[in-house]
C-alpha cells in the first residue's frame, strides 16, 4: 500500500489489479492485473509502476484520479529503485566482481546518465545519487556519469543515508576502543546551485532514523524510540519524546521511571503528576519501600554514546545525591547490576570482575562493606556467574542466584554477611525479613535441561514452607506490600504482568493490556505501572 507524496490517494495492488482510493476510503478506480510485483511510486498526480504487468523493462503511468494509463519505452538494465521524489529511478546490470553497469531515467524512461560503480546499492533525490564505499559517501549529479562531485567520511560500524525535502540524512556510527559507540550525522543540503554540508555529533550511538521538512527543520530518531530536534544539536538537545522505559521501579508513594532519552522521571501513579526528573542516562532503578531514596546505575541502553556507569543514590523527592560511586565503561572493575534493599539503607552490586569482590552489599551510610563474595574457586571465562541478588526488606539477608542457565541455577542464602543456606531454586524476592519465594526446576534429558516445576516459599535458614505449583514460572517478583510492616506478604506481582495470590495460588489482578514483550513493570501504591506498545501505563489492581 503506498500514500500520494501529497496526500491526495491512497493505493494497493495485488495478484487482481491496482486499486486506487480517495482519502476518505472512497474508490476511484480499479486496473485489473497483476501488480502483487510491481513498485510503485505514488506521486502527486500519478502512479509510476515498475516489474508491472506492462512488463519487466517498461514504467507504466496510471493517472490519478482519471485512472488512464501509459506505457514508456523501453529502458536497459534490471530495474533496481526509484529516487526518494520519484523524479528517477535507477536500473543495472550487476557485478559481484567489479564495477556494476548503472543507468539513470527520468520517470518516464527517457535516460539521463550511465555510469560504471562499484556498488552494489545507489539511491537519489532531485539531480544527485549517491553511494557509499570503503567508509566514504560518494555524491553525483545526474549526468555527471558517476564522476564524484563531493565526498564526506563516515562511520566504521554502520552507515545509513535517508533522503527528506531537499536534504540527505548521512548517520553513521563507529565503535570506540572503550566499547563505547559514537555516532553523527552528515547533513547535506540539495536545494542550492552546490551541495552544502553540516556535521552535527549525536548523542546516541543507536541513531538510525533521519526526517526533515528543510536543512534548518530535521530531526533524527533512534531504535529505542528517542526523537530529537536535530536544529538543537547545535546547543542543547530537544528531545520530542521520552523513549523507551530502560527501567522502571515502584514504591508506595511513587513509581521512578528510567528513559532512553537520559531522563529519570517520578511519577504519582494515582494523579499521573510528575514529581521530578533527573538529568542522566542510566539502565537500572531502584527505589525504597516508601519512596524517598533511589539506585540509580548508570550506562542506559545499548548504543548509548556514554561512558559514565557511575552509581548514585539520590534522596526524594529533592534528588538530592546522598552516595555517589564513579565507573566508567572502560573500567575493568565496574557493577553490572545492582539493587537496593525494601529499608532504602543497603545497596547491592554485582560487578564484571572479581577483585576485590563479585559481588557486594555496602551500606548507604557510610558506605560500609557488609558482605562480599570474593568467588573463589570460579571460573570467571564464562563471565560472572552471578545472576542476580536479592536483598531482604532490611538488607540483612542476601539471596545470590547462581548459574547462567535454569539448569544449572541455585540460589545461597546468607544473613549478616555469613552463608546460612543453599537451595536448588531461583530465588525472585523476600517476602519478609524471614521467608523467600523461589522458582524451582526439575531435571530432565540427563539433568541437562530443567523444566520449571513449582514457585516454592522458603525460610531464611533454606528450609521450605510451602510449594506453589499452579504459580507460573516468572524471573522477577514484587511484593504486594502488606498493610502492616508485622504482617507478612499474601501475593505478589510477577513477570507474566499479573498479581498471584501465595495462598490460593489464583489471580488477583491482570491487565487487559499488552505489555511490551520483554519489558518489566512494578507496583506502586494501588497501581500496576507498565509498558505497553508506545506507553506507560499506570492500571489500578
Amino acid at each position: 500500500m503506498k500514500v500520494a507524496s501529497n496526500g491526495s490517494y491512497v493505493c494497493a495492488g495485488n495478484a487482481t489489479g491496482l486499486t486506487v482510493w480517495s482519502p476518505t476510503g472512497s474508490l476511484l478506480f480499479t486496473i485489473a492485473g497483476n501488480y502483487s510485483q510491481a513498485v510503485a511510486f505514488a506521486a502527486a498526480s500519478q502512479i509510476q509502476l515498475a516489474k508491472g504487468p506492462s512488463g519487466a523493462t517498461v514504467i507504466q503511468t496510471v493517472s490519478v484520479p482519471a485512472g488512464t494509463s501509459a506505457t514508456s519505452p523501453q529502458f536497459s538494465g534490471t530495474f533496481q529503485s526509484w529516487f526518494a521524489d520519484g523524479s528517477h529511478f535507477f536500473s543495472a546490470v550487476l557485478s559481484d566482481s567489479g564495477p556494476s553497469t548503472w543507468w539513470v531515467y527520468s520517470a518516464a524512461a527517457a535516460q539521463q546518465d550511465l555510469a560504471n560503480i562499484n556498488s552494489q546499492t545507489l539511491a537519489g533525490s532531485g539531480a544527485y545519487y549517491w553511494w557509499t564505499n570503503n567508509q566514504t559517501f560518494n555524491l553525483s549529479t545526474v549526468g555527471a556519469h558517476g564522476t564524484v562531485t563531493n565526498s564526506y567520511t563516515v562511520g566504521s560500524l554502520l552507515s545509513t543515508a535517508v533522503a527528506a525535502a531537499s536534504t540527505v540524512g548521512i548517520i553513521s556510527t563507529t565503535q570506540l576502543p572503550s566499547g563505547q559507540f559514537s555516532s553523527q550525522l552528515i547533513l547535506l543540503n540539495l536545494s542550492g546551485p552546490t551541495p552544502t554540508s553540516a556535521t552535527y555529533a549525536l548523542p546516541f550511538g543507536d541513531s538510525t532514523t533521519y526526517s526533515a521538512t528543510s536543512a534548518s527543520t530535521w530531526m533524527v530518531g533512534t531504535q529505542n524510540g528517542v526523537l530529537v530536534d536535530g536544529a538543537s544539536l547545535a546547543s542543547t538537545p530537544r528531545y520530542l519524546d521520552y523513549g523507551k522505559a530502560t527501567s522502571i521501579s515502584g514504591s508506595t508513594n511513587n513509581v521512578v521511571i528510567a528513559t532512553a532519552s537520559g531522563r529519570v522521571l517520578t511519577f504519582n501513579p494515582a494523579t499521573h503528576a510528575l514529581l521530578g526528573t533527573i538529568d542522566t542516562q542510566v539502565s537500572q532503578v531502584v527505589v525504597s519501600s516508601d519512596g524517598t531514596v533511589l539506585a540509580a546505575l548508570g550506562g542506559g541502553p545499548s548504543f548509548v554514546a556514554s561512558a559514565d556507569d557511575t552509581l548514585t543514590v539520590y534522596q526524594l523527592p529533592a534528588a538530592t545525591v546522598i552516595a555517589s560511586y564513579p565507573y566508567t565503561i572502560s573500567d575493568t572493575y565496574r557493577p553490572v547490576s545492582m539493587t537496593l534493599s525494601a529499608s532504602g539503607t543497603v545497596l547491592g552490586e554485582i560487578f564484571n570482575s572479581a577483585a576485590p569482590c563479585l559481588a557486594q552489599t555496602i551500606a548507604i551510610a557510610g558506605g560500609a562493606t557488609l558482605w562480599c563474595d570474593t568467588a573463589t574457586g570460579v571460573d570467571l571465562l564464562q563471565g560472572n556467574p552471578i545472576t542476580a541478588l536479592q536483598l531482604s526488606p532490611d538488607g540483612s539477608g542476601v539471596a545470590e542466584d547462581m548459574g547462567t542457565t535454569d539448569a544449572q541455577r541455585t540460589t545461597s542464602i546468607y544473613s549478616s554477611g555469613k552463608l546460612a543456606a543453599a537451595v536448588n531454586a531461583t530465588v525472585l524476592c523476600w517476602l519478609d525479613n524471614a521467608e523467600l519465594l523461589g522458582d524451582v526446576y526439575a531435571p530432565v534429558f540427563e539433568g541437562l535441561v530443567q523444566v520449571y516445576q513449582a514457585a516454592d516459599i522458603y525460610s531464611s535458614t533454606g528450609s521450605m514452607i510451602s510449594s506453589l505449583p499452579k504459580l507460573p514460572q516468572s524471573y522477577f517478583a514484587q511484593i504486594i506490600p502488606p498493610s502492616s510492616t508485622t504482617t507478612p506478604a499474601t501475593s505478589v506481582y510477577a513477570a507474566t504482568n499479573s498479581i498471584y495470590s501465595l495462598s490460593t495460588e489464583s489471580v488477583l489482578w491482570t491487565s487487559g493490556s499488552v505489555a511490551l514483550a520483554g519489558a518489566t513493570g512494578a507496583v506502586s501504591g494501588s497501581y500496576v505501572v507498565f509498558e505497553s506498545q508506545n506507553l506507560i501505563l499506570a492500571e489500578p489492581y
